[in-house]
């Protein structure tokens, strides 16, 4: 007797037939063909400021994570920067030729992609995604976080006006309006490839789904300040990181390892840009407002993440100066003793002191 399927997964088949249906046509296409839609893409939100501007405030009106001014040169500087990426790549036909093996290599769509888009990427990742989609001559369906998902879908929408406009199929663009887990889960089980952006329990589902998966997890940067380092420069470029979108990317700086010749020089070039360096006793209250379940789980405080610092500051109960931009705490544990050594998506940066660049590379590889 056959099982009924649920509605998640009907949903899921009717959004799937539909970007099956426009997928078809994209294999049709020519070199100049997709070359002329991921420029169209790029083209729409590099000069188009109104729509960005507007892309950025509804995003932060929705998430309420990072801050407007990121997300606005976030969109502006990453699309500019992923289209050049591919701009001159040929992905149709054969694309290499190799007489010496007897090979020749010949670019073929896979099909319908699933999206899972994180909360604090909800204006971006789709953008990004849909130049490599149509450059690869793709479908693809986007299952947002429900915290972003009014913003991944008006992104959708505006993809879809741009491919209308360029006579090429809208349903190459989808999006789940009423994301769940159980649609999240559908949809890796029916499309052709995963691309999983989030959290660790997301990116193990991708993994375990059964369907080929490329997954983006956790971030945990590290930079290495040796004694020939401009420390006056490298504070800057620390502040720059760390606070763009208010901490909201992985890729951030997330963890200091200073030469302990320069150790105390580097802790006040940071002071200078505005970092304050936490007591231990302020570290422990730190500890628990980002990690309240720490040592049974590794889990973040929702309230904290690319959250402004002063809120950070009073969610722990610490004071801090009025023009803190990141909060500085020392640690000497590593490989996840101390949740300080992990990811930590929020406006505070552990600092480790090493005796050489063997120890700094240790203290690094631990951590990672």
């Amino acid at each position: 007797m056959e099982m009924k399927k649920s509605e998640a997964a009907v949903e899921i088949a009717l959004l799937m037939e539909r970007a099956r249906n426009a997928q078809q046509i994209a294999e049709g296409f020519s070199q100049e063909k997709v070359d002329e839609l991921a420029g169209a893409i790029a083209w729409e939100f590099v000069t188009n400021t109104e729509l960005v501007q507007e892309i950025a405030r509804f995003s932060f009106e929705e998430c309420r994570l990072g801050d407007y001014a990121s997300k606005v040169a976030k969109i502006e500087g990453k699309v500019r920067g992923v289209y050049f990426d591919v701009k001159n790549e040929k992905t149709v036909g054969v694309v290499e030729e190799l007489p010496e093996k007897g090979l020749t290599r010949i670019a073929k769509p896979v099909g319908v992609i699933g999206s899972l888009v994180p909360s604090t990427q909800a204006e971006m990742h789709p953008i990004l995604q849909a130049i490599n989609v149509v450059k690869s001559r793709n479908a693809i369906i986007f299952s947002p976080h429900p915290r972003g998902a009014k913003t991944t879908l008006k992104i959708c929408g505006i993809l879809q006006d741009i491919m209308a406009r360029y006579d090429a199929p809208e349903d190459l663009f989808l999006c789940v309006e009423k994301p769940s887990i159980e649609k999240t889960n559908e949809l890796m089980k029916q499309c052709d490839l995963i691309i999983a952006t989030g959290g660790a329990d997301m990116v193990k589902a991708a993994y375990s789904s059964g369907t080929p998966a490329y997954g983006v997890g956790a971030g945990n940067s590290s930079i290495i300040i040796d004694k020939t380092a401009d420390l006056a420069q490298a504070a800057q470029k620390i502040k720059a990181s760390k606070t763009f979108d208010l901490a909201a990317g992985c890729s951030c700086d997330n963890a200091l390892v200073i030469d302990e010749s320069v150790y105390a020089d580097m802790i006040r070039e940071l002071e200078h840009v505005q970092a304050y360096l936490a007591t231990q006793e302020e570290k422990q209250k730190l500890q628990k407002a980002i990690w309240p379940n720490w040592p049974n789980d590794h889990v973040l405080n929702r309230s904290v993440v690319a959250s402004p610092v002063s809120n950070i500051a009073r969610i722990a109960g610490i004071e801090i100066p009025e023009d803190t931009c990141m909060i500085l705490v020392e640690e000497d544990k590593t490989g996840g003793v101390s949740p300080f050594c992990g990811e930590k998506m929020c406006l505070v940066i552990a600092v480790y002191k090493s005796k050489d660049i063997d120890d700094a590379i240790r203290i690094t590889n631990e951590n990672l």
